[in-house]
């Protein structure tokens, strides 16, 4: 009997989304909807000044697969994590947020020098988010973060592309898990996300090599685009089904295309109003893998990947939280696995 439906292995970022107008961005020279890394003082230079704005600032633990476990999580799955987080306040805090949402953190806190990551998303009215972030301790993610027992313990094993970005580190540490994964008596699937643009196009060839051991592999358009070196979301999409079992890539309002179990199709997204796109993508995946862990159909499952993405654009932030179970009752609480 296993003990969970999914393990998953990322960064572990605490996000602070701040609420800000196209004026902040100009002043910093931030292009709308750019992503990039910069230095911790740097990240304490912005948040002293979005406090002094007086501008409304919300805490969550975040990170890529860490926000899709959240949400599996909510809807009632079963869930664990592996990230490192520094024996400090963005630390403690992460750890106790993620016991209160009953997702099992795997790791124990980071002793000595370092800081736990930090990513500050800058939200602006028409939705669009801007981040800044100062990776900290994750920096250093490798095999000895891997805990090899939640894998043989869990039916899916979720791997976050991000990872790969710590270089030899994170290389090893998705070598470890996969010949883990594959040792076990009973083998847990495989699950990708390629996370960005720059990972894809950047370890190419490292993800080529472990594509064979990959059960599911999910993108959006533009990663899918920029690992398959074409400019076609659908070409991308005929591609990685040649390379990879089961197929999902994203395509925003447009919903998401599939080739899942040998079955093809393409979903339509929710209607919805967008407040903030952070952890759309992270809602998807998390709606989807729970879908194939409880045996429903691979067009519902993203169907349900596709719903979660549309209330979490409805808010401010990427956690859904209490919210998220009573909104899956109601839209799809009379369905049942295998349909």
């Amino acid at each position: 009997m296993k003990s969970y439906q999914v393990y998953g292995l990322g960064n572990a970022i605490v996000d602070l989304v701040a609420r800000v107008d196209d004026g902040f961005l100009g002043k910093h020279s931030f292009p709308k909807g750019s992503s990039n890394l910069v230095a911790p003082h740097v990240k304490e230079e912005l948040l002293s000044e979005i406090r002094q704005g007086h501008h409304e600032i919300r805490m969550s633990p975040g990170g890529s697969v860490a926000n899709s476990l959240a949400i599996i999580a909510d809807v009632r799955g079963k869930a664990a994590f592996s990230g490192r987080v520094a024996d400090d306040h963005f630390g403690e805090f992460y750890r106790n947020e993620f016991r209160n949402i009953g997702v099992h953190f795997g790791n124990p806190l980071i002793v000595g020098d370092g800081h736990t990551g930090v990513c500050v998303v800058l939200a602006t009215p028409d939705g669009e988010r801007t981040m800044r972030a100062a990776l900290g301790t994750s920096t250093a993610f490798g095999p000895d973060d891997v805990t090899t027992h939640l894998i043989q313990s869990s039916h899916w094993l979720f791997l976050e592309g991000y990872l790969l970005a710590n270089g030899a580190r994170g290389q090893e540490a998705f070598e470890l898990a996969i010949r883990e994964a594959r040792n076990s008596p009973n083998p847990p699937k495989i699950a990708l996300s390629l996370s960005s643009d720059f990972v894809a196009n950047q370890e190419r060839a490292f993800i080529t090599k472990i594509l064979p051991d990959v059960d599911l592999l999910i993108a959006n358009s533009s990663e899918s685009m920029a690992f398959c070196q074409v400019d076609s979301a659908y070409a991308a999409f005929s591609a990685l089904k040649r390379l990879c079992p089961n197929v999902v890539t994203t395509q925003g309002k447009d919903g998401a295309l599939f080739y899942i179990n040998n079955v093809e199709g393409d979903i339509k997204s929710y209607p919805s109003r967008m407040v903030d796109t952070t952890g759309a993508g992270d809602a998807f995946a998390g709606g989807l893998i729970f879908g194939l862990v409880n045996g429903y159909a691979p067009d519902q499952s993203v169907r349900f990947g596709n719903f979660l993405a549309s209330k979490v654009i409805e808010q401010f932030g990427a956690r859904l939280g209490e919210d998220a179970f009573n909104l899956w009752q109601e839209e799809f609480g009379h369905l049942r696995p295998g349909n």
